[in-house]
């Protein structure tokens, strides 16, 4: 019996060790989706690729990814970001830091607790589940489809342990308890312990880097306002074919003025002429 004991032990030992070793792989992915393992360039995730240690994955609003380690599943849904952190000595040695949008998580409940998710308000520690965990710029929630997760407000320190059919919620209001709800209405008791804080902002991609998604269409917009630049160049263009009009109706306003000119010097000659019949006509009367 004992060798028995030993020999399972041995199997799940190694089953352990190869959860700690294996690699996070993409198995599935639709775009648009972008990684980054240096949290400034973001490049196309592809069907196959294996993961480094720190990297930040996000998917478009249409878009999905899938990777897979052993038996553990996590699906990134449309519109979600969050980067995975391997700490190899550490009891949790998998964290993924989610900043937005919705992972669905399937882990192995034959190992030991090795996984946990981090959001800016909750912490969930993994221990062999199905669950959802969604973050919103209001919130954050977990939902347990099957197992059990222990969920932490990073703030408060609230804590409590949340049951397949159930939900905790915590939101952005420090003044706020976390919410519990479900079809299964046995809660655990909520209890409080030290805050664990949060790091995830030590985490996030650098403010210079490029936004996930959006690196082709940057590049698109440069060529699009280039060319309204040179439209507004056509158009500087045109204004100046404007004022070359404006110029020309200047130069005709000028020609009007010379011929006004002109009008006026016509008019005096005329004048003087008509003086200078009207002085001979005196004359001659007077001789007269």
């Amino acid at each position: 019996m004992s060798s028995v004991r030993a020999g399972l032990a041995l199997v799940f030992s190694l089953t352990a060790l190869n959860a700690m070793a294996a690699d996070w792989v993409v198995v599935k992915v639709t775009q648009p989706a972008r990684y980054t393992d240096d949290r400034k360039t973001w490049h196309e995730v592809k069907r196959g690729m294996v993961l480094k240690n720190e990297s930040w994955l996000s998917t478009g609003n249409r878009a999905r990814i899938i990777l897979q380690r052993n038996q553990d599943q996590v699906v990134f849904q449309p519109g979600t970001m969050a980067g995975l952190y391997e700490r190899a000595r550490a009891v949790v040695h998998t964290d993924f830091a989610q900043q937005s949008g919705e992972l669905r998580l399937s882990i192995d409940p034959r190992v030991t607790p090795h996984l946990a998710v981090q959001t800016p308000y909750m912490a969930a520690l993994v221990k062999g589940t199905v669950f959802s965990v969604k973050v919103t710029a209001k919130g954050s929630s977990v939902s347990v489809e099957r197992g059990r997760v222990q969920v932490s407000d990073v703030k408060s320190g609230e804590t409590v342990g949340v049951s397949a059919g159930q939900k905790a919620t915590v939101d952005d209001n420090a003044q706020t308890a976390m919410a519990l709800s479900g079809t299964n209405r046995k809660f655990e008791q909520i209890i409080t312990i030290k805050p664990l804080g949060t790091v995830l902002k030590d985490m996030l991609p650098g403010s210079d880097a490029v936004a996930p998604g959006k690196q082709e269409k940057s590049n698109n917009d440069g060529g699009d306002d280039n060319g309204a630049s040179n439209g507004k160049s056509e158009n500087s263009g045109s204004g100046s074919s404007g004022n070359g009009s404006a110029n020309g109706k200047s130069g005709s306003s000028s020609a009007g003025n010379s011929s006004s000119g002109s009008s006026s010097g016509s008019s005096s000659g005329s004048n003087s002429e008509k003086s200078k019949d009207k002085s001979k006509d005196k004359s001659k009367e007077s001789d007269d």
